[in-house]
């Protein structure tokens, strides 16, 4: 039950720029086998209604994550994402069924999902290859964590590196960036690409250091099909909204805050007029994540 009606979560996986005086001083700053690390916390509510049931789910993270720096090439970087810690601090499932009744009952499996948490802690499982904007070049996810399908957590890697434009910034400046995210699709997980704006709001200090602030926003909509038939699909609709600061100091991310909300609606064929909504599924997430400073 858990694998067919489990928490799928989109990560919104956020790109920043930085304005500085002269072209091309901003960027990254790493050095091989730098270990740089992250504090996470991550809550997410859905809903899932499909067939003569509702499945609610409610679940909160709070881990850390070290960004290992593995090379350090001409304008390319490698790096390892290694979970340090994921405590699941909340975890709540019911199940409904819609009869005259509506009873509901509650889905108690807290212990086996922190217990696959644990598995992965401190396993390089992970690993990306990036350009010297952020561009991704390649990514490497090994078997555990792509058929870990309750929580996407090569995404929630994959947020500590950031994309930049080719051009200068300034306060105001907006672009956006082709990014991947994920959705549910039965017991699957199918990519769909859209565009996140960027806007520079700002410059300012967060936990002490002199950063820009970014906001990042997303307003997707789209339809993908689902089988032969021509009324069988999936539509998704997808907004976010994510608050970003990053050091052109310390050449990395320092914080952000993003919330996302989507719904996801399955259509079937059943030889009627209209094809009828086979499943929804409604998400809210909240995500922050922090860099933990060396004292």
């Amino acid at each position: 039950m858990q694998n067919r009606f489990g928490v799928v979560v989109f990560v919104l996986i956020m790109s920043i720029s930085v304005t500085l005086p002269a072209a091309g001083s901003f960027g990254y700053n790493f050095d091989s086998g730098e270990e740089i690390r992250y504090q996470n916390i991550f809550k997410i509510s859905s809903t899932m209604e499909t067939n003569n049931l509702i499945v609610g789910s409610e679940l909160e993270l709070f881990g850390e994550l070290t960004q290992v720096i593995r090379e350090v090439g001409e304008d390319n970087f490698s790096f390892a994402v290694i979970f340090d810690s994921l405590e699941t601090r909340d975890f709540k499932q019911t199940m409904t069924t819609k009869n005259s009744s509506d009873r509901s009952y509650p889905i108690n499996q807290k212990d086996e999902f922190q217990g696959v948490l644990d598995s992965i802690l401190g396993r390089e499982l992970l690993s990306f290859l990036i350009d010297g904007k952020g561009n991704l070049l390649e990514k490497e996810v090994q078997e555990e964590l792509r058929n870990f399908r309750h929580v996407n957590l090569s995404s929630l890697g994959q947020q500590i590196f950031i994309s930049f434009p080719q051009e200068e910034l300034e306060i105001g400046t907006t672009w956006e960036s082709k990014q991947e995210f994920t959705l549910p699709q039965g017991g699957n997980i199918r990519s769909i690409n859209t565009n996140v704006k960027y806007t520079v709001l700002d410059r300012v200090e967060e936990e002490g250091i002199d950063c820009y602030k970014i906001e990042a926003r997303i307003d997707y909509w789209g339809a993908t099909p689902l089988g032969e038939e021509a009324n069988n699909k999936v539509e998704v609709k997808h907004s976010g909204l994510g608050y970003l600061y990053y050091s052109p100091e310390l050449g990395r991310l320092v914080r952000s805050v993003t919330s996302q909300n989507y719904k996801v609606q399955v259509y079937m064929d059943q030889g009627e007029k209209n094809p009828i909504i086979e499943s929804v599924l409604e998400i809210r997430m909240d995500n922050s994540i922090k860099l933990i400073q060396e004292e």
